[in-house]
């Protein structure tokens, strides 16, 4: 039997959440275009209730400031004490035009320069580099800046995010990064800091992500 959880659910600012993630350009346009048809708001956000720190709903958040929406459905929750909430990764996987060692290289020297120590394999045609090390934060600051170095990704084709990996997406020429686990207290630390993670850092696993409340966009915008 599951033990209970203890949440508050209200109409909150958007303003005084504070993302521990940055967010994916493409994405957030795809939930403001769900969104404006639909007319509904299936799922709240969920932040920490002592800090504001928005744990779950980043593109919502973001998709519904652009539409000129203030205040939204929070759940709030205590998530450094529920046990509940657990913080797992997601696997990401470059998948490039071609690739040449003296680009895993360059990536591979990057990653060093952000005290983190790369374990680079050769797999058929593509490479996968596990991130370990002490800070576990500087991997996540190293994909941020590798991530945005058009010298590093200039031939990319897109970035896809898996919970694990198979050889069915090893056939393409590509590179897995496996980075380190973050824990709560790094989460809640980026976000009141404001030294946001990139996209999909962190996976947080929670039934708090089941609750749904169907809230109008219309009534969204009536609250400004």
């Amino acid at each position: 039997m599951m033990k209970s959880i203890r949440i508050k659910i209200s109409y909150s600012d958007l303003d005084s959440l504070r993302p521990h993630e940055e967010s994916i350009e493409e994405r957030i346009h795809y939930v403001i275009g769900s969104l404006s048809s639909t007319g509904i708001l299936r799922k709240p956000l969920i932040a920490d209730e002592r800090t504001g720190v928005l744990i779950d709903g980043t593109h919502r958040y973001n998709a519904l400031k652009r539409m000129g929406i203030s205040t939204a459905p929070v759940i709030y929750v205590g998530y450094l004490s529920e046990n509940e909430i657990r913080v797992a990764r997601w696997i990401r996987i470059y998948i490039f035009k071609n690739i040449e060692q003296a680009m895993i290289n360059k990536i591979a020297d990057h990653f060093r320069s952000f005290s983190c120590e790369p374990l680079v394999k050769i797999l058929r045609d593509s490479y996968l580099i596990e991130l370990v090390g002490k800070q576990p934060a500087n991997a996540y600051r190293a994909i941020s800046h590798m991530e945005k170095d058009k010298n590093i990704i200039s031939n990319l084709k897109t970035i896809l995010f898996r919970t694990n990996i198979s050889p069915r997406m090893l056939e393409k020429v590509c590179l897995v990064i496996i980075p380190p686990y973050l824990n709560k207290e790094e989460v809640i630390e980026a976000g009141l800091a404001g030294k946001l993670f990139p996209p999909k850092s962190t996976r947080h696993i929670t039934v708090l992500k089941k609750i749904k409340l169907h809230t109008r966009i219309k009534h969204l915008l009536n609250r400004q």
